[in-house]
């Protein structure tokens, strides 16, 4: 398989998810420089506004979070190795997309649960 639709694809899905915990954080802290940080860099954004958050969260978001940043950087990562060690037909495209839906998941489970208040 050719790498050149699974590309854009994957940083589609990537940009609109980043999008949706964007608005999420947006509304979970009121705070735009902190949305803005979630959006533009989750690894640090992401844990720092989960702190913040820590007395109100419940458990899902704490899962969610995790699953979520797990998952894409994993994500990234195979995409990345595979693309400059394997050649295109040995690439595990199934492993990548199949990361790829368990992190969409793990971001709808941080933004369709509620806060505690």
């Amino acid at each position: 398989m050719s790498p050149e639709l699974h590309l854009p694809i994957s940083l589609a899905a990537l940009v609109a998810m980043q999008g949706l915990l964007t608005l999420w954080s947006l509304r979970a802290s009121g705070s735009m420089p902190t949305a803005l940080l979630v959006g533009l860099l989750p690894l640090v954004g992401l844990p720092y506004q989960l702190w913040q958050l820590r007395a109100r969260l419940v458990d899902n978001h704490i899962a969610g979070a995790i699953t979520y940043l797990a998952l894409v950087a994993a994500c990234l990562g195979f995409y990345f190795y595979y693309r400059i060690w394997m050649p295109d037909d040995d690439k595990p495209w199934m492993l990548i997309h199949t990361m790829a839906i368990f992190a969409f998941l793990g971001n709808a489970n941080l933004i369709g649960t509620r806060l505690k208040d």
